[in-house]
């Protein structure tokens, strides 16, 4: 059977006789006349493919092979003892082990023993193994030993010497390959970390020079979120998030994750540096109807100025066209979704008594949302409150500057396209957010001297209204629109 772990750094591991606690006695060979050989088989070391995973159907293998080495736990009269047992020998049909080992000569018949592989997984204690966020602090980037963690159990006998394994050596963490790309799935990160976050526990993977293709070692799971962030060689950062994940230990899985870049500005939230729609910071990207997913023109016309091609059932962004109406109604009184008691009683969230009927909905639903439907994982559109942290950062002189970039006096990225740079001066993040005007009608509106950019949150005074953030080279604050207007989206990630 192939071997794809590598074995040599085991070697390095633990030299043969060294104490590895002061109370702890290694057992590897003894003297003449002491000790006594054990033998045992253990069962094959095998691997089970990818099950999430987007990538293709390699498996990874792995098998035993001679000269591995495993911890082999035990107490005598209350002081801790390990054996390092080596395998000596692999058939080449089944793919099981037999192991060797020595014991003390005081070792009592029925006692009990923890079986560990590899050396280096070993606590300190010698009571169990590392968790994996340790084993990986020491991680290279390479498909190691260290990373397939196995703990078994048994009972040395010692008058008729043998080991009775209870319990064969079962994987203790899920082992995946992964592989880091872009959004657009071609384009190579090389990462140097790669942190992968589940609950609030962050495992790093260190790589020792920036890698697209990482390996790692991960605790099972069932149903969590979990979520990657990579820096590259040059500090861009990165991050992508899957909502509901699900791996086991002792499965094998290999994933593409497909990364967007963001920039922290220390607002609360990650900010996506590219527009909905868009690839590039300085995109205009596309134009959205509060609470619509997609755009109304055909595909190709987001800058078509007026625009003569839509989507069926389209005309413009207007009432008529906006998703949440009464077929057939083009006035705002009949919006059927995301209404509130406003006062509105000549609104359909009213009965014919004046009695409030709607949904009070004040924050749009994730499958409204057009960053999370167009980008999936965390991403989202970011609320009233986050926008205007943004916005607030203009008049901040100590942390933030706030520059007007305009093709006559300074380009981003060699393009004269018009926008806010956003620069944090305590670590020189910059967000740029190109001012891509709006769309009314049948026409794009102030593209180049002003932004328009959707939060989530519903205007708390009238249920037609929704919050957005305005900018141009004077001012940028937040305001409320009718929530038809096109406005661009600009996503943030926890």
């Amino acid at each position: 059977m192939k071997k794809v772990f590598g074995i040599a750094a085991l070697l390095l591991a633990l030299a043969a006789c060294n104490k590895i606690e002061t109370e702890i006695t290694p057992i590897e060979q003894p003297s003449d006349s002491k000790g006594i050989t054990i033998t045992a088989t253990l069962a094959p070391k095998t691997a089970v493919t990818k099950a999430v995973a987007d990538n293709g159907d390699n498996k990874i293998t792995a098998s035993w092979a001679v000269g591995e080495r495993i911890f082999i736990m035990y107490e005598i009269g209350g002081e801790k003892m390990v054996s390092i047992a080596s395998i000596i020998a692999v058939d080449s049909v089944t793919g099981s082990a037999t192991i060797s080992f020595f014991v003390d000569p005081r070792t009592a018949d029925n006692t009990p023993c923890t079986l560990v592989y590899p050396l280096a997984a070993a606590n300190a204690t010698l009571t169990g193994v590392k968790d994996a966020a340790t084993l990986l602090s020491a991680q290279d980037g390479t498909l190691s030993a260290n990373l397939d963690v196995r703990v078994g159990e048994g009972t040395i006998q010692t008058t008729t010497p043998s080991l009775d394994v209870t319990k064969q050596p079962a994987a203790q963490f899920a082992i995946f390959k992964f592989t880091v790309r872009g959004a657009d799935g071609t384009t190579a990160i090389s990462a140097k970390p790669l942190t992968v976050t589940i609950g609030t526990q962050d495992y790093v993977i260190t790589p020792a020079a920036a890698t697209d293709v990482l390996y790692a070692a991960l605790p099972a799971v069932s149903d969590e979120k979990v979520s990657f962030d990579a820096t590259d060689g040059s500090d861009r950062t990165y991050t992508c998030a899957k909502l509901s994940a699900s791996f086991e230990a002792g499965k094998y899985y290999q994933s593409t994750l497909k990364m967007r870049e963001y920039v922290d500005l220390g607002t609360g939230v990650k900010w996506a540096t590219c527009n909905v729609g868009g690839v590039h910071p300085e995109d205009y990207g596309d134009y959205f109807a509060w609470g619509a997913t997609i755009p109304f023109y055909a595909e190709g016309n987001s800058q078509n100025n007026p625009c003569y091609d839509w989507i069926s059932g389209k005309t413009g962004y207007d009432w008529a066209s906006y998703p949440f109406m009464r077929s057939g109604e083009s006035e705002y009184q009949y919006i059927t979704k995301y209404t509130f008691a406003d006062g509105q009683t000549e609104g359909i969230w009213y009965d014919g008594g004046g009695n409030f009927i709607g949904d009070n909905k004040t924050v749009l639903d994730f499958e409204d949302d057009a960053a999370r439907a167009n980008w999936g994982g965390s991403w989202r559109m970011p609320t009233h409150a986050e926008m205007e942290a943004l916005t607030a950062t203009k008049s901040n002189t100590t942390d933030y500057t706030w520059t007007w970039c305009d093709g006559s006096t300074e380009k981003y990225n060699d393009t004269d396209v018009k926008g806010w740079k956003i620069v944090k001066n305590s670590n020189s993040n910059t967000l740029f957010i190109p001012a891509a005007g709006y769309r009314d009608g049948t026409n794009l509106d102030n593209p180049g001297p002003t932004g328009y950019y959707w939060s989530s949150s519903h205007y708390e005074n009238f249920s037609d209204y929704a919050w957005y953030v305005y900018f141009h080279s004077g001012d940028a604050d937040s305001d409320r629109n009718d929530r038809y207007y096109g406005h661009s989206v600009r996503p943030v990630i926890e």
